[in-house]
This record gives C-alpha cells, structure tokens and sequence, in this order.
C-alpha cells in the first residue's frame, strides 16, 4: 500500500477568514482559484445559499471559482450532484458570479465515482447552466482490492 488516501475534505477556517488572505494574495505570478462547497452541516435545501454567499464575498478576487459538488468527506456533498438539484444549484451560482464587477470563469468539479447515466446528467447540467468547464476529477471513495492494510480499506 504505497498510494496516498485523501480524507481531508473542505478543512478551513471559513470565508470571513479567508478574505484577508485572498485580499492580500499576489495575484501576478499564479492565478488564483477559490473552490466553494456547502459545509457539512448545511442540509441540501439550503446549500446554494452556501454556494452564493462564498461567490458574493471571494468571488471579486478570484480568477476562476470551482463549485466543488464532489468532496467525499462532506455529509451530502455528492447528493447535489443529481441532474435536477445541480441544474437548479449551478443556475443559481452562475446568476450570482454575473452580478460582480469582475466575472471570473465558473467550473463545476465532480466526483470520479458516477455511472455513465450519472455522467450524462451532469453534463446537461452544465451545458444548460452555461458554466465555463467541468474540472474532473476529486477524490475517489473507491479502494482496490489489492491492498493490503485492511484500514486503507475504509471509505472514511
């Protein structure tokens, strides 16, 4: 078992934090790309307002935003994923990434871990929503049978 097991998820201090930060970021040598989710305990009728107030306070001082809809250590995350409820979410972000001054691309970034059928969906959802890209892929929950510590096994 040599690979690395990603179970970190979206660890932050929050946005209100991180606008300092991002204020300050220098902006001439890499661009700078704000990745947005819902936190944990936000249920899924309530997660495009998440979405939307990351975009409204990061949003002017990204060069590009990633709606991350795929983090398997978030509670949830994956289930807006559905056609229905990301065209509804992804509609809603784009609407609010218009509103700025300065309108940096908008990518949506999904879960390696989807059926073809899954796959298909989604990519209606973004065509219909206009977004610029789909950045594929996060990280995945499935392990191969090879390994060998049975605790690399586990999901979480």
């Amino acid at each position: 078992d040599l690979g690395v097991i990603n179970r970190y998820g979206f660890n932050n201090e929050g946005m209100e934090a991180v606008l300092p930060r991002v204020k300050t970021a220098k902006r001439h040598t890499k661009p700078l790309g704000i990745n947005v989710g819902k936190n944990k305990i936000t249920t899924e009728a309530d997660a495009v307002t998440d979405y939307t107030k990351c975009i409204d306070l990061l949003g002017p001082y990204a060069d590009y935003l990633v709606i991350n809809v795929s983090s398997p250590n978030t509670p949830g995350l994956r289930d807006l994923q559905r056609r229905e409820v990301l065209e509804g979410l992804l509609t809603t972000v784009i609407s609010t990434r218009d509103k700025l001054t300065h309108k940096p691309p908008l990518f949506v970034k999904i879960a390696p871990d989807i059926t073809p059928t899954q796959l298909q969906d989604i990519a209606h959802a973004a065509k219909d929503s206009k977004v610029d890209g789909i950045i594929v892929s996060n990280t995945t929950i499935s392990r191969p049978d090879t390994l060998k510590n049975q605790e690399n096994k586990k999901q979480t």
